[in-house]
């Protein structure tokens, strides 16, 4: 006769064995993966910092997954057309996607997506943060932060900042400076960082608040003319450029780029993902190469990324909310 207590043992033994062949197969799938080439979709076109930093990462996951790691740049619609590619994507391990604070920003700016950025993707690592310069040409009358902002209230509506993207780094940074300094800037967007430098260098812009990659070149040449920076404290990569922050007290924005998965994916094939990028990114060397172009770097894993999406999302909603900011 089957009483209860033989009941209970053979349902824990079925749950042992349940939990076992579990384990098994996920280790099986952490060890087998990845058997073909892995691509990761950079959603802003080639040249800026997403790309520069992602190309610096993919060649050492390529060395240390013994597979060829692609990077391929779909930009457009401020990160919008790559994010959706990368949502919609298999979730193998094999299609990963560069996340950046567009992912925070474009749900209160887009009244409709194609893919739901809260939830269609799953969190791999955290690789950097990244703090801009406020760059003018030379040919704009200015030497500091406090000339720029009486220049734009003297002439307002008349000076124009470009960025790399409704909703990019640049336009955020650029519309908390003009709501806290009480001034307004005509911004144009770009589809990326590198034609707005292009068309700064060129004159057709005045300014712009820009990522310290490759700029340097450009300040050393008397190019372009640095005013200040957007972290809390003077950047080591500029430590003669004073912060925006000292003249316009409380001041302080940064980006970031991370790494993620198609919601999904197996968590054997994001644990060992993270576990490579994070070691890729504390690595002295490669953390030199990304302190050298002018990132922070950061090495932290999935749960940190998604407390840092959560943070922008809540912070980014209030700006865009508050400065009415809208996509035209």
């Amino acid at each position: 006769m089957t009483t209860k207590k033989t009941l209970r043992s053979l349902g824990a033994v079925i749950a042992g064995i349940v939990v076992a062949a579990t384990t098994f197969c996920t280790t099986a799938l952490a060890d087998s993966y990845p058997s073909r080439p892995i691509q990761i979709i950079v959603p802003f076109t080639p040249g800026g910092g997403s790309d520069t930093v992602t190309r610096i990462v993919a060649n050492q996951l390529a060395q240390r997954l013994g597979q060829s790691v692609l990077v391929e740049n779909r930009g457009g619609a401020g990160g919008n057309i790559g994010m959706e590619a990368g949502a919609r994507a298999a979730p193998d391990g094999y299609t990963l996607t560069v996340l950046t604070q567009n992912i925070a920003v474009n749900p209160h700016l887009y009244k409709k997506l194609g893919y739901k950025p809260l939830t269609d993707f799953k969190p791999i690592a955290l690789i950097n943060r990244f703090y801009q310069i406020v760059l003018v040409n030379p040919s704009v009358p200015v030497h500091s932060m406090s000339e720029l902002i009486a220049l734009a209230k003297s002439k307002p509506g008349t000076l124009t900042g470009g960025n790399g993207g409704v909703g990019g780094t640049a336009q955020m940074d650029i519309d908390l400076l003009c709501a806290m300094a009480g001034i307004d800037i005509v911004q144009v967007p770009y589809r990326g960082e590198a034609p707005v430098t292009v068309d700064l260098l060129g004159g057709q812009l005045n300014m712009t608040i820009s990522s310290f990659v490759g700029i340097d070149q450009f300040i050393k040449q008397g190019k372009l003319r640095p005013l200040a920076v957007t972290s809390p404290k003077r950047a080591v990569q500029f430590p003669d450029v004073p912060t925006v922050a000292e003249t316009v007290p409380g001041y302080e924005m940064d980006g970031w780029y991370a790494i993620a998965a198609p919601a999904g994916t197996p968590d054997a094939i994001v644990k060992r993902l993270e576990t490579e990028i994070v070691a890729i990114v504390k690595d002295p060397g490669v953390n030199k190469l990304l302190t050298d172009r002018g990132f922070d770097p950061v090495g932290e894993g999935a749960d940190a990324l998604a407390k840092t999406i959560k943070a922008d999302y809540e912070k980014y909603g209030k700006l865009i909310k508050e400065r009415d900011i809208k996509i035209n």
